[in-house]
């Protein structure tokens, strides 16, 4: 936690040296919500909106990481990767959603040994996704199999598994974190395994996807990355009339009590 004194220094010194901060360390200092700094916002929805002409004309299922590499970001922090989000019509869910994935997610945590948090926590930082769905298509006549959750970790923990049997959502390499393997990101196995989900019900190949209508709601434990607002845009393409809500918190700090 940053005290008054060392929040208006670096917001003092922020405002002096915006225009050549980087893209995305302006994304962090967005995020630390600083006293007096609305030109950084102002700032980084300006980048965003170039960012986003461009990402928009690139193929969805590309693969390509030529524009990320040109901009040097792998993230656009909380509060840019929302903007970007509305560029493809997703928006934040309401704030009772964000009480349920906490629940959920705090109850998950309790019901783990205290051995394997001690380890867990040594290794990494966990990043959770928790995702809900309510759907319709006139195919699928057991209609609770369209209704459910599904909570993910970032890495091969939790579960084990990847998802993504289908292959329909592709993930992108980040020009920053190069070696990170983005089908381990929570948010991809997440919404990889709601695409399984649905391919295991006959829902499969586009004309069948487009008779999907309903709504998905995800919650993740800090900014998604680009690779995963990447996969998110390509869910609303293979999707399209499916209402997808996206809600990113601020990442807690060491282990809950």
């Amino acid at each position: 936690m940053l005290n008054d004194d060392l929040r208006d220094a670096i917001a003092s010194e922020a405002l002096k040296k915006m225009d050549a901060i980087d893209t995305q360390p302006l994304a962090t200092l967005v995020d630390l919500e600083l006293p007096g700094c609305e030109a950084l916002k102002d700032l980084l929805a300006s980048r965003i909106d170039r960012f986003a002409e461009r990402w928009l004309a690139v193929d969805a299922f590309g693969g390509s990481s030529a524009l990320l590499f040109e901009w040097q970001v792998d993230n656009f922090g909380l509060h840019g990767t929302g903007l970007l989000l509305e560029k493809v019509g997703i928006r934040r869910p309401e704030a009772a959603f964000g009480q349920r994935a906490a629940d959920r997610i705090g109850a998950e945590e309790r019901s783990r040994a205290e051995d394997w948090r001690k380890h867990r926590f040594f290794f990494k930082e966990r990043v959770y996704c928790y995702l809900e769905f309510s759907l319709w298509h006139p195919g699928v006549n057991d209609t609770e199999k369209l209704q459910g959750f599904l909570l993910k970790e970032n890495s091969f923990l939790g579960e084990g598994t990847r998802a993504g049997r289908t292959g329909l959502l592709r993930s992108t390499v980040l020009p920053i974190s190069e070696l990170v393997d983005r089908t381990l990101c929570a948010e991809y196995q997440a919404l990889s395994e709601l695409c399984d989900v649905l391919d295991g019900l006959g829902i499969s190949g586009k004309a069948s996807r487009d008779f999907v209508t309903g709504r998905v709601q995800l919650w993740t434990s800090g900014a998604s990355c680009l690779s995963c607002a990447g996969l998110m845009r390509q869910f609303v393409l293979l999707f399209p009339r499916v209402e997808l809500q996206v809600l990113g918190v601020a990442r807690r700090i060491g282990r809950e009590a």
